[in-house]
């Protein structure tokens, strides 16, 4: 479906494979990158490869929802990251594509909105240190999942949009 959609833009390159493998080998200088699989650390580990090799002018990243292990390192880790969810963001972009009502902003809430795309360009962070940061994020999530499961816990869940989060 995404090949048929995209077949008419000459400046799309849609590749279809373990994106673990081919990105590394098809990114060039300037290139700008969307990553919507692996999810999770996965893709947050394969963008700040990419983005130490200094060779895409920014990659994107897609799900990184307020709650999840991926975003608590980032917003530990990567404090300078373009997010969909920033408040001023979503005051004026929000209406594009949603119908409810945009709460105002207030310094002290965090409201979820959308799944959240996450920018990070080229230059702005030296990002070998939080390439291996997100090792050990990665395992303790790992981890937390495998509990979760022996356990018979529900995973974590996308929270609804505007909804406070902790």
């Amino acid at each position: 479906m995404a090949a048929e959609r995209l077949r008419d833009c000459t400046n799309v390159d849609a590749r279809f494979g373990d994106s673990l493998v081919l990105l590394p080998a098809l990114v060039g200088p300037g290139d700008v990158v969307l990553i919507d699989g692996p999810k999770d650390l996965r893709a947050m580990k394969l963008a700040l490869r990419l983005l130490a090799s200094n060779r895409p002018a920014a990659v994107f990243v897609h799900d990184l929802w307020l709650g999840s292990a991926v975003r608590r390192f980032i917003d530990r880790h990567l404090p300078q990251a373009l997010l969909s969810d920033n408040p001023n963001w979503v005051e004026h972009y929000a209406r594009l594509d949603s119908s409810k009502p945009v709460p105002v902003a207030t310094a002290t809430e965090r409201r979820a909105y959308g799944a959240t795309l996450g920018g990070f360009e080229t230059g702005l962070a030296d990002y070998r240190l939080p390439f291996w940061q997100c090792l050990p994020a990665q395992g303790a999530d790992r981890l937390a999942s495998t509990a979760r499961k022996v356990l018979r816990r529900s995973p974590p869940v996308r929270p609804p949009d505007f909804e406070v989060v902790l």
